[in-house]
Order: structure tokens, then sequence, then C-alpha cells
């Protein structure tokens, strides 16, 4: 006969085997959402011929395997000779073969991307929360249509994704030169990342220092990664291939039916005979000024994001944010960079403590922006029967969102003492990014 003594620690037992099991089904349903998501990925790259982007690596990895510069006679590679070299060695393999393999490695990177994000902020959030954040983060990353293109097109942009993801991870836990090695990694393999490199100089700007700290180990890995690009260009096609890379770089050629998503291209879309849309209306003196007021906003954004700020890795996406947007050619599918804005918005409101409007509307305008981004996009690509407004709804989205992100960076705010009393009584919270 059982006593009421004896049930009581049998149903505590119970009770404390429950959360594992249910653990254990979400990380399960979290495994197999991710699988179906890689699996769809893969199915939708394969649903097209090798992609024209792929087309422009793989001709210029077989100029290098033939022993000449990958620029020779490819002005399209605009990139540095990095990706080049590395499909070399399996140039002349099947091209289908290729494309299949590289499909695979795309997706892996974003993949790997967004579970690296997830683990490095997984004392954020309870245990419970973390299999759906993981569900969360992959399916915002592999679903939106950034991600479609870069499918479609075999570009690079998951890979250029994935360094920048581990840059913010070396921001947040500083090691001599880590964070300035992946930026300059990152320039390696697109180019214009490296500029990305000027958030190594925010701790210049920070005046609330008695002096003021050069991070001299950092810049000089970022520089010294950087030169690889011109060595590697020397080693294959020699002083020639050092201009090539120069020249290919700064002629980069904006397709005539592609639209600019920059502080550049918005303007003269709605205001000007492009082909490409049916502007605004036509008007030189209203492009100037649009196009004078979106770059000093922007500037003055970036200028924002260099300054003083408790969270370093919130930073430095938002420097990349701002950056984007003052290129002067910008594809929407650098979208997908700045995606662990929406990421830490919400990992901010799942974390224990305290909730404010601020926090719920940071994400409320991020979901927003996402949601623009995977939908809006005119897929047929462009058309002068089409409004330019509809074209530039995604740019327009790109500019609320970086505001929004930025300024609540310079808020500084932090947590509340609630989180932190929680925190303290349950070792498995950790601070998250103070800024959301």
């Amino acid at each position: 006969m059982t006593t009421a003594g004896d049930t009581e620690p049998q149903a505590l037992s119970n009770r404390s085997r429950r959360p594992g099991r249910s653990g254990a089904i979400m990380w399960l349903l979290a495994v197999a959402a991710t699988a179906g998501l890689v699996c769809w990925c893969y199915l939708l790259g394969q649903s097209s011929h090798e992609g024209v982007d792929f087309g422009y690596f793989l001709a210029a990895a077989r100029n290098v395997a033939a022993g000449h510069s990958p620029y020779l006679g490819q002005p399209n590679y605009v990139y540095p000779p990095l990706l080049a070299i590395v499909l070399a060695p399996v140039s002349h393999a099947n091209p289908h073969s290729l494309w299949d393999i590289w499909t695979v490695v795309v997706i892996a990177a974003a993949l790997l991307g967004a579970i690296t994000f997830v683990v490095h902020h997984r004392r954020a959030v309870t245990r419970s929360i973390r299999p759906a954040f993981l569900i969360f983060c992959v399916a915002t990353v592999l679903s939106c249509w950034p991600m479609r293109r870069e499918l479609e097109l075999g570009q690079s942009d998951t890979f250029v994704f994935l360094t920048l993801v581990l840059a913010a991870v070396a921001a947040d836990r500083p090691k001599p030169g880590r964070r300035g090695a992946w930026i300059g990694f990152a320039g390696l393999i697109k180019g214009w990342p490296a500029l990305i490199g000027v958030t190594l100089l925010a701790p210049l700007t920070n005046l609330t220092r008695n002096r003021r700290q050069i991070p001299t180990t950092e810049l000089t890995a970022f520089a010294l990664v950087l030169l690889i690009a011109p060595l590697l260009a020397l080693i294959t096609g020699g002083a020639s291939g050092v201009s090539a890379l120069v020249k290919n770089g700064l002629d980069a050629p904006q397709p005539s039916d592609l639209v600019n998503d920059s502080v550049w291209g918005a303007p003269k879309l709605l205001f000007s005979h492009t082909g490409l849309a049916h502007p605004l209306l036509i008007s030189t003196a209203a492009q100037i000024a649009v196009t004078a007021l979106l770059a000093t906003w922007v500037a003055t954004l970036l200028i924002i994001s260099l300054g003083p700020t408790r969270d370093p890795s919130l930073a430095l996406w938002n420097t990349i944010f701002c950056l984007i947007l003052l290129l002067p050619i910008a594809h929407r599918q650098y979208a997908l960079y700045v995606l662990p804005l929406l990421w830490i918005a919400v990992l901010r409101v799942l974390s224990p403590g305290n909730r404010d409007r601020r926090q719920l509307a940071t994400v409320a305008v991020l979901a927003g922006w996402w949601i623009i981004q995977t939908f809006t996009w005119p897929y047929s690509g462009s058309s002068p029967s089409i409004s330019a407004i509809r074209y530039t709804i995604p740019f327009f989205a790109d500019l609320a969102a970086c505001t929004v992100t930025v300024t609540a960076n310079r808020r500084r705010t932090t947590l509340q003492p609630t989180s932190i009393a929680k925190s303290a009584a349950n070792p498995g919270l950790a601070r998250i990014p103070e800024s959301v």
C-alpha cells in the first residue's frame, strides 16, 4: 500500500521528467523543421539551371586552372580571386554536379550562420524557448526572398553572411584580432564588405574614456587578411592580375534590368527615365534634393552607429546596414546580411524581465521589414509599366528598419533589475545585447 509520503516524491519525480520529455520533443521538431527547410531550399536551387553568377565564378576558376588570371576575358568577375582559386581544382568537372554541390554549400553557410547565432546567444533565453528560437532563425533566413534569389543566381552572399556572424561573435567576446580577421575575410569573398572595417575605428569616437584606445591588433589582422587578395591576384596573373582586380572591382557593372536599392538608386528610379519602372515624376531637381536628403540621413545614422555603445556586436550590424544603403550599387540580396537585427530584437523580447513598448515596436518594425523583403519584391523583374513606388518599397523598408535599430542602440538601455535578478537566480541565463 502506497502512503501519502510515498506518492509525493513520485509526483515530483514525474513532474521533473516532463520538462525533459517536452524539451526533447521540441528539439526533435526543431531538427525536423530545419531538415524540411533545407530540403525545400535544395529543391528550389535545383529547379533552375546553373546560376548566372555561379557561371562567372566557374569561368574565372577555369582561367586559374589553365594558369591564367581569373580576370582574363571575364569582365563580369568583379570579385577578389579567392572564389576562383577555390573552385579551380574542380572547375572542369560536370557543371551540373558542381551546381548541386554549390547549392548545398550555399545553404549550409546560411544554416551555419543561424546556428552559430543561436548557440552564441543560447544563455539569453530559457532552455524551453531555445528550440523555437532556432526554428525562427532558420526559417527567417532560409525562406526569405534574398535567399531564394541567392539560390537562383548561385551567389556567394551566404558565405559573407556567415563570416559577419562570426565577426559579431568575436565582437561580443573580444579576442585580439578575431573580429578584424573575419571582416577582412568577408572582403576577400566579395570586395565591398571590406568597408565594414570602419567599425574597427569605433573606439576612437568613445570620448567617455580617459584616453582613446586604438584597436591596433584588430586593424592589423584586418589589413593582413585583406592583403591576401592582391597577393593572390599577383600569383595568378602577375601585375596585370592586380590591375584587373582593381579595374573589375571599380567598374562593376550595374545590369540594366536590375533595380539599385541604395540612397542613390531609389531617387533615380522615382524621378528619372530609367526604363526599369514608371517614374513618379520627371524632375532633376527633385532627384538631387531627395538623394541629398537620403544620403545625409543614412550618413548620420552611420555616425551614430559608430558612436559610443555598450553593445559592439549590435553596432556592427547597424554599421553594415548603413553601408549597404550607402553603396553605389546595392542588391536586394544584401538584406540577408542584416537579418540578425531581427533575431536580436526578438531575443530581447523573449528574455526574462520587463518588456516595454519600445522593444515590441522594434520587433514589429523589423518583422514588417522582413515581410516586405520576402513578399513585395516583383519577382518577374523590372518593367516600365510598373510604378517606381512599388520597386522602392523594399528600400524604404530598409531605411525605416535601419533608423529604428540605430536609434534604439543609441539609447543604450540596460536590463531591468527584475531581469538581472532572474538571471542571477538562473545560471542558464546571461546578458544579451542591451540596446534593442
